[in-house]
């Protein structure tokens, strides 16, 4: 594992081979906490992929405008944008189909994640196989 700082924000990347499907899956939460969980949670659902975990919405979409990810997993609540933002300004610039799931503790946002080309919406806290369904059969 190796650990790097991008404009003084946090930013780990996280990489595991071995057998199976090879995934790049950007993962975003503010709480660092919770950021350790989904890298955990993926790591379990998919060992061999490389996941690039940011804490902060702005750098996560810096990181999407230049580098093409398999799949995106972001908490709706985010310091400096969005979830919901980071998926709207990230679909245009990702393969058509990707995977875009949002990550949230209310139900009611479910309709607007959707309306901003989320492909899911998972109510915290999720479990491997919805995050498994919801990335879909890439993996």
């Amino acid at each position: 594992m190796d650990c790097y700082i991008s404009q003084m924000m946090h930013v780990k990347r996280i990489e595991k081979r071995g057998g199976g499907f090879s995934m790049k899956i950007l993962a975003v939460d503010s709480n660092p906490d919770e950021l350790t969980e989904i890298e955990l949670a993926l790591r379990k659902v998919f060992p061999s992929s490389t996941v690039f975990a940011y804490r902060d919405g702005l750098s996560a979409v810096k990181f999407g405008y230049t580098n093409r990810v398999d799949a995106i997993l972001t908490a709706r609540e985010l310091s400096r944008l969005s979830g919901l933002e980071v998926v709207r300004m990230l679909k245009p610039k990702q393969a058509p189909g990707l995977p875009m799931v949002i990550l949230g503790s209310d139900e009611k946002y479910r309709q607007l994640a959707k309306t901003m080309h989320a492909t899911e919406y998972l109510i915290k806290p999720f479990t491997a196989e919805s995050l498994r369904a919801a990335l879909g059969p890439r993996a």
